[in-house]
């Protein structure tokens, strides 16, 4: 499990994955960073940790779990 950090960030790495299934670590990263940056938080995880946190939990949730984070597009997501 990663080292103890804000749940805030797992909430956006969540986020992240679930608009962007396909994204690994680095991916998730930058667009974690882009969004800290553009709230002038300088607080944020390292790309290990994102890493980690993948590894870790993300890969571990149902998909159920998962699916809860995912956009909803119409009409695909209805059929």
């Amino acid at each position: 499990m990663p080292a103890k950090i804000d749940e805030h960030w797992g909430a956006v790495i969540d986020s992240i994955k679930g608009e962007h299934q396909n994204w690994g670590a680095g991916r998730t990263y930058q667009e974690l960073k882009k969004k800290a940056e553009a709230n002038e938080i300088g607080d944020y995880p390292s790309e290990r940790w994102v890493g980690k946190y993948l590894r870790d939990i993300w890969e571990i949730y149902s998909e159920e779990q998962k699916r809860q984070h995912f956009l909803v597009f119409w009409p695909g997501s209805m059929e």
